[in-house]
């Protein structure tokens, strides 16, 4: 017995994607965490240039690779926090 072949009529319906979210106002406890993780991986930093105590190089990297990063996410926060006062 012969198979039929069935066709399917498939229906897509597009629809304009929904508006972005507003970024959030970073909290002053995110702020004091973040400034906390970049001090904390600031000291072996500074302590390598300024000759206080013996880092390893892994150590040293690692904290500068660290430091950036937070560093880079505190003054965005900063930033979007400043930028939230400026804003009615």
């Amino acid at each position: 017995m012969p198979q039929r072949m069935r066709s399917a009529t498939h229906l897509a319906v597009v629809r304009d994607p929904p508006p972005p979210a507003a970024d959030p106002v970073p909290d002053a406890s995110d702020l004091v965490l973040i400034g906390a993780l970049f001090a904390l991986n600031l000291a072996p930093v500074i302590g390598e240039l300024a000759g206080f105590g013996h880092w390893s190089a892994g150590i040293v990297g690692f904290a500068t690779a660290a430091a950036l990063l937070t560093g880079r996410e505190l003054f965005s926060q900063l930033r979007a926090r400043a930028g939230a006062r400026l804003t009615p």
